[in-house]
């Protein structure tokens, strides 16, 4: 993990279009504990995330997708019979 003095903050805004999401997405994904780790809210209308956290979750979101897409591949492997 970086230092503080090494790390890159971006708004919520700009974290949420990385995303790919909405920035409500992100408050509710703080709210239960979820989502990127390391943000810093500021005021109560500014929330940073760290470059790291963000790059750190979409990693696990891709993994999380790729071994969801390849079970469901594997289960259903063989193509339906045509008519």
């Amino acid at each position: 993990m970086n230092t503080a003095e090494e790390t890159n903050f971006v708004k919520s805004s700009e974290a949420a279009r990385k995303l790919g999401v909405r920035t409500r997405t992100l408050a509710k994904w703080r709210q239960r504990g979820a989502g990127p780790k390391g943000w810093v809210r500021l005021s109560a209308t500014m929330t940073v995330y760290p470059e790291w956290g963000l790059a750190e979750f979409m990693e696990k979101r891709s993994l999380e997708s790729f071994e969801f897409n390849f079970r469901r591949k594997r289960a259903g492997s063989e193509p339906p019979p045509k008519r």
